[in-house]
């Protein structure tokens, strides 16, 4: 993850609280609240500071979810992590991300759902699918090389060399 926060991304457009709020048209409490991870930044904020920042969506959200990541690190809690995912803020995948992150570093023997990690149903599915074709093209070769060796199928369930002779053994 981007390790840049919303404070850093401020800077390095050479920009203080006080012109970005001004240019804007919020208060400068309401930019401190965004860079400590108090408040979030609605819908049309994100592209104004986008544009202010000349940065891309995705960019800005790492740095959002950056923000949290270190507000959470400052109060030693998840929670404002925690909120904002309820909230549903920023980039879901992004912030399930961080959350677990963090937990893990809190908590490493904690038990974490393939769901926590971050991942979501349709990239599940799709490894699933992925590990299938590759069973299938095993199973595929197999069944070739028993044929190849005139083995009838599923005769054979390991088979290994022998470390003290260098021949093979067939194991049922």
């Amino acid at each position: 993850m981007n390790s840049i926060n919303l404070k850093k991304l401020r800077s390095l457009v050479g920009l203080t609280q006080d012109e970005v709020a001004a240019r804007l048209n919020v208060t400068k409490q309401t930019i401190w609240k965004w860079e400590a991870g108090k408040a979030p930044v609605c819908a049309k904020h994100m592209v104004e500071l986008q544009e202010l920042f000349n940065v891309t969506e995705d960019e800005l959200e790492d740095a959002l979810v950056q923000t949290l990541v270190d507000a959470a690190y400052a109060e030693g809690s998840d929670r404002i992590l925690k909120n904002a995912v309820a909230a549903r803020r920023y980039n879901m995948s992004k912030l399930n991300g961080a959350l677990v992150m963090f937990q893990a570093q809190r908590e490493p023997a904690r038990h974490i759902s393939p769901a926590q990690r971050g991942f979501n149903e349709l990239e599940l599915r799709e490894e699933i699918l992925k590990l299938k074709e590759e069973n299938f093209e095993l199973r595929k070769r197999i069944f070739e090389l028993e044929q190849l060796l005139n083995i009838p199928s599923g005769d054979v369930s390991i088979t290994s060399k022998s470390s003290s002779h260098n021949e093979l053994e067939t194991v049922k």
